[in-house]
């Protein structure tokens, strides 16, 4: 079997995330990148890495190139929504986690996300729009009641 280096790199960085040792996984998926910079995974999960130390606009780019590799690719429009909606950028979140929608109606939390960004931007009815279709998907305890509470809230507004 050949040896695949940049993938190696890529699955010591998964571990390490898997172990939330976010810090430490940063080199081995940047060495995966430097060795094969098209696989759009490793930018994926340094974007996840740098995302949850903290530093979005690093994430932002890293997420922005798994998708340059990969437009079809819904984990990195959802992610990369996420770290627009924690920049407080909401159009440019709602935008991302549209686009993640589209490529994946199945997944109850990007419809989630996309959710919690008009509900961010004030926008209720999308906001309740989406809140429901994330029930209808299913979403798990307990982010169901706390989904059915906030609708309950944003129609009483």
């Amino acid at each position: 079997m050949l040896r695949n280096p940049a993938m190696e790199q890529y699955q010591a960085g998964i571990q390490l995330l898997e172990g939330a040792a976010f810090q430490e996984a940063i080199p081995y998926f940047s060495t995966s990148i430097k060795l094969n910079p098209e696989l759009p995974q490793s930018h994926l999960c340094l974007g996840i890495a740098y995302h949850n130390l903290g530093r979005l606009t690093e994430a932002v780019n890293a997420y922005e190139e798994a998708i340059h590799l990969d437009p079809g690719y819904g984990k990195a429009h959802r992610f990369l929504g996420n770290a627009y909606g924690r920049l407080g950028n909401y159009p440019k979140a709602q935008e991302s986690l549209e686009k993640a929608v589209s490529l994946d109606p199945t997944d109850p939390y990007t419809a989630l996300a996309l959710a919690c960004a008009y509900d961010r931007d004030q926008d209720i009815e999308k906001a309740i729009l989406f809140y429901q279709k994330a029930l209808e998907i299913s979403l798990d305890e307990p982010y169901r009641k706390a989904v059915k509470e906030r609708i309950k809230e944003l129609q009483q507004v």
